[in-house]
């Protein structure tokens, strides 16, 4: 089988170079020159013209492949990008909502783009649509590899090379179901199911653990998912699909007929689960695991890895764009190549004399460094990946791992059976639920536990953890080549514990002792702003995903867990769930808000959370006027129309920074009256854009754009650069500190 590895490798290295390069034409270009070594290889002898003439064929077909499916499928879409039409679409799968608004899968009947997949993004909610039904609206269309399809290239690893936003005129009900929506509709019935027998945050982490749909799940849970490093346990994968196997594998009967109603069951739970790339990954790896004996064939990882892989990429050969894709074969690859060599070298103490006389401890040490050594294998791989896309690691991962995988392979095979049953029963499903309620109890107190930890997760914003990181990945690679660091491996481990050490003292003295310290932290779809003064904080604005688990990270590096001062100028929903996230990990004295009303249930909400954790609530009636260490800030509240908007100025001896919040005209002129605006060093930008009476009284150095910035246009972004500013993003640049 490790012919068929020799060319199918390099075909899916092919089309992941042709995707790392985004353009088409080179693609091309390079086909030739694998048909040249083609011929090159086809004229030498032995193995080497073989494995030569195999990879070189292999890389040609992929070349080509991305570069016909790109020329037929792609490009005619993105001549229709920034467009608006009518449009007839057939629903393809359930909608899924997206801050109030409707994204779902379908199929173009008429208008530009028909018969080709997108994704429609409605103004409003409707949670009603399912499979077969037909909307008809007005949208502008968006396509995959243009300036403006930021949005589309998220879609374009699903096939979807098409975004749609607009509106609908009409939605008209299928009258049937159809087939293909069998198996969505299953997924959907057992979803329904576990909400009606799991209530609550209950349900929400089994449905995860099932289903892959995390969108019941709040900030502050999925979070501490993420910080413990086993947020994969809520992305259908490999691990679900093994639990799955198990189940089968308990059923008695031959092995031939267990085989033939294994993988069929496998590729429905695919279907059931929204077909990811990561669940087909593992199907297809177990389908070729189970029917391997029966061909009289052994099972080879690199081969059914590359089956698996060139399956995908041949479906759509921009999947290798997924990061879900890319997490999934790493890890298995990290399994491959390294769960074994680890697993013997952790059972080298059971040969020492002290072990021999205590031959009761061999199975439970085995069991351990069973589990270790594969929860450090998956990680090998997966880290720079996560590093690269989330700039965030977990220290914690492979131990968490350890100590949850139990609980959550028990939850997962026992809900599953209870939901099963439960259509047959409700009295016998009852027993199996209040033990499943247990152990998702289990499974959250322990994830709580693990991601509390500052140091739990570490993000790479900073240069020394940067630094440090590199070193250990190349500590790494140097381990894996030489047989010395091998046989002593404590030299390295120490290495890379004593580095992180000092980078993370490094972190926490610079920031501590700095006198006057601004960063526009890196939030997606949001922006946070911390200001800083030998060890005291004030943070401006809570906003977006994972806000306040960010800035809880940032108070972390800098050697604090206290925040004295939040300021605030909208008390919705999203920055409600984020200064809880905040409020688990750091300790806020103040917090600062516009004038409110008590009476809605979100204010109801803040009032008592708030009150709970103790925190002094300051109504910006007026101006407000603060020293927080060495500098001093200002806050006028402005109303800007019906909202209230909360700029805030910081002045430290000559320098001065402002955060503008979501100013309009008008409430610029109000602040340059009011403040008599100085020169700036630095403008934040979280929400809108500056005006140019802003920029030509103040002149700032640089400015600095958050993710959530409306900031997007050329003329914008120009005017800043014409007053002069130095211009940073931080969906760019990462967080963008300025010291002082």
């Amino acid at each position: 089988m490790r012919i068929l590895a020799w060319l199918l490798l390099p075909f899916c290295g092919a089309i992941v170079l042709s995707n790392c390069l985004k353009l088409w034409w080179i693609c091309l270009l390079f086909a030739v020159a694998s048909l040249g070594a083609a011929l090159v290889f086809a004229r030498q002898k032995g193995v080497r013209r073989t494995a030569g003439l195999l990879a070189a064929v292999g890389a040609f077909a992929g070349f080509l492949w991305f570069g016909g499916y790109t020329l037929a499928e792609v490009r005619p879409l993105q001549a229709i990008s920034g467009k608006e039409s009518a449009f007839s679409a057939v629903v393809t799968a359930y909608p899924t909502p997206e801050e109030g608004r409707t994204q779902v899968s379908v199929r173009l009947e008429s208008g530009m783009g028909a018969g080709h997949r997108a994704r429609l993004l409605l103004d409003d909610w409707f949670p009603e649509l399912k499979p077969g039904d037909r909307v008809i609206g007005q949208g502008s269309y968006t396509a995959a590899g243009t300036p403006e399809g930021y949005a589309a290239d998220r879609w374009a690893a699903q096939g979807e090379f098409l975004v749609i936003r607009g509106v609908a005129d009409s939605v008209l009900r299928g009258t049937d179901l159809p087939w293909t929506a069998f198996a969505p509709a299953v997924g959907r019935a057992l979803t329904q199911r576990i909400q009606q027998l799991y209530p609550g945050e209950s349900g929400a982490l089994l449905t995860g653990l099932i289903s892959g749909d995390k969108s019941g799940l709040s900030d502050v849970q999925y979070t501490a998912f993420q910080r413990a490093g086993i947020a994969h346990l809520l992305a259908v994968s490999g691990l679900h699909v093994g639990f799955l196997t198990g189940i089968l594998y308990v059923i008695p009967g031959d092995k031939r007929r267990r085989v033939l109603v294994a993988i069929p069951l496998l590729v429905f739970f695919a279907l059931m689960t929204g077909e990811q790339a990561s669940v087909w990954r593992a199907v297809i790896m177990a389908s070729m695991l189970l029917s391997a004996p029966l061909f009289g064939r052994e099972n080879d990882p690199i081969t059914s890895l590359s089956v698996a892989l060139a399956l995908l990429l041949i479906q759509n050969p921009y999947a290798c764009g997924g990061i879900g894709l890319q997490l999934s074969f790493a890890a298995v690859a990290g399994l491959a190549c390294v769960q074994a060599p680890l697993y013997r070298w952790m059972g080298k103490p059971l040969s020492k004399p002290w072990a021999q006389r205590h031959r009761w401890l061999h199975p439970l040490w085995h069991l351990l460094a069973g589990a270790l050594s594969t929860a450090c294998a998956a990680t090998v791989l997966t880290l720079p990946l996560c590093a690269w896309y989330f700039r965030r690691i977990s220290l914690v991962g492979p131990f968490s791992n350890l100590l949850t995988i139990w609980c959550a392979s028990l939850a997962f095979v026992l809900g599953l059976l209870s939901c099963l049953l439960s259509f047959v029963s409700m009295p016998l499903a009852g027993g199996l639920v209040w033990v499943v309620k247990r152990l998702l109890a289990c499974l959250i107190a322990l994830t709580k536990w693990l991601s509390r930890g500052s140091y739990a997760a570490l993000t790479l914003d900073s240069p020394y953890l940067i630094g440090w990181f590199t070193v250990t990945l190349c500590l790494v690679v140097a381990v894996m080549r030489s047989k010395h660091l091998r046989r002593h491996p404590w030299l390295p481990i120490g290495a890379s514990v004593s580095l992180l050490c000092l980078a993370l003292s490094l972190q926490m003295l610079t920031l501590s002792t700095s006198p006057f310290t601004v960063t526009a932290l890196g939030v997606r779809n949001g922006g946070c702003t911390v200001l800083g003064s030998r060890g005291n904080y004030v943070a401006v604005d809570c906003r977006g995903s994972g806000a306040g688990d960010r800035l809880a990270d940032y108070l972390a590096s800098g050697g604090t867990k206290r925040l004295s001062l939040l300021v605030l100028d909208h008390l919705d929903r999203g920055r409600l769930e984020n200064v809880e996230q905040l409020l688990e990990r750091v300790e806020v004295d103040c917090v600062a808000l516009p004038p409110w009303e008590t009476g809605s249930h979100t204010e109801m909400e803040w009032s008592e959370l708030l009150q709970d954790n103790q925190c002094e609530v300051i109504l910006l009636n007026g101006t407000y006027e603060g020293t927080v260490g060495e500098v001093h800030c200002s806050i006028v509240p402005v109303f800007c129309g019906e909202e209230v908007s909360v700029p805030v100025l910081c002045r430290w001896q000559d320098h001065a920074v402002l955060v503008r919040g979501n100013l309009d005209q008008a409430g610029e002129q109000a602040v340059l009256e009011r403040w008599n605006q100085p020169k700036l060093d630095a403008l934040i930008l979280e929400e809108g854009t500056a005006g140019a009476s802003l920029l030509r009284q103040t002149h700032p150095d640089c400015a600095v754009l958050s993710a959530g910035s409306a900031v997007s246009s050329r003329e914008e972004l120009l005017r800043l650069h014409r007053y002069g500013a130095v211009i940073y993003t931080t969906d760019r640049n990462g967080s963008v500190t300025i010291r002082y």
